[in-house]
């Protein structure tokens, strides 16, 4: 949750897919408050994933009507949908993953994401927590509401390891796709020194 007060975050339930740390929280069993009233935070794990590509760390956002400048509430926010982000996303993580050991698995749920018509961001941001809490096959229990300030996180095996250090805290998607159906198990393990 680079730049982002994790405090914050962890109280939308939806975000556009969301980095590792949000994830091990869920995991966890760390509460998230179902609150989409809560006002709209530009350039944060909202509307932005980041993975890593062949050139490095890319931030893939979901454009919003308003832009940076947007001062609604999460639940109002719309999505931008005239622009071309759809398909550019498709590419990136095609360009990222293609060749990852689990890119072929999982694909198809993935372009079937993109080809809804969310109107709403927030739509959009359950739709895509639904889908990798069905990837993950994960059984969500709210038990547990103290949130961590830190985590480390343990390397695991990235695409592009050989020319980048380990990406540490990026999208859910490339964790995905490169420990497959070890992920929920990494997530478990983390522990919160």
């Amino acid at each position: 949750m680079q730049g982002q007060n994790p405090n914050t975050i962890l109280h939308y339930p939806h975000v556009f897919f969301g980095d590792i740390a949000y994830w091990v929280n869920r995991a966890q069993g760390i509460q998230t408050v179902d609150l989409t009233d809560l006002p709209f935070i530009p350039s944060s794990i909202l509307n932005r994933t980041e993975i890593l590509t062949a050139n490095g760390l890319l931030k893939l956002t979901v454009p919003v009507e308003g832009g940076r400048k947007v001062k609604q509430m999460f639940s109002e926010v719309k999505i931008a949908n005239g622009d071309t982000w759809k398909r550019d996303h498709l590419h990136a993580l095609q360009s990222a993953y293609g060749k990852s050991a689990f890119w072929e698995f999982y694909k198809d749920r993935i372009l079937d994401l993109y080809q809804n018509n969310h109107t709403y961001l927030c739509a959009l941001n359950a739709d895509t927590v639904q889908l990798v809490t069905d990837l993950l096959k994960m059984k969500e229990s709210h038990n547990r509401t103290e949130i961590p300030f830190q985590l480390e996180f343990p390397p695991y095996f990235q695409v592009f390891n050989s020319k980048f250090p380990f990406a540490a805290n990026i999208s859910i998607l490339d964790l995905l796709m490169n420990k497959g159906n070890k992920t929920l198990d990494y997530l478990q393990a983390i522990i919160q020194p």
